[in-house]
């Protein structure tokens, strides 16, 4: 699956200066590569993602509480931090896959 994941691979070296560095030294091959490889693992980013705010904070309560009590600023804010590790999604029907690499309705993947 991993390999269907859609990486931008630009900005991935831009986020991730310690990839990056490994790319310029030859210790990595591709951000396409480190991505599959660890990155996946260590919860990175494999391309930016755009939280819906009123959405998240409909599905995700506990979040728009934390928001009230002034512990996170913002639905975005949470999700880069602690949301893609805990599994949440920034909005309906996202996927680490790209929308133009998944199986359409009827068809099996």
């Amino acid at each position: 699956m991993l390999h269907q994941v859609e990486i931008d691979e630009k900005w991935y070296m831009e986020f991730n200066s310690d990839v990056r560095a490994a790319f310029r030294q030859g210790k990595v091959t591709s951000a396409r590569d480190h991505y599959i490889e660890s990155g996946y693992f260590e919860d990175r980013f494999p391309r930016p993602f755009k939280v819906d705010a009123e959405w998240y904070l409909k599905t995700y309560p506990d979040i728009a509480e934390a928001i009230r009590a002034k512990k996170f600023d913002s639905p975005q804010a949470h999700f880069e931090r602690y949301g893609f590790k805990e599994g949440r999604k920034p909005y309906p029907g996202w996927s680490l896959i790209s929308e133009a690499k998944k199986p359409q309705d009827g068809q099996n993947g």
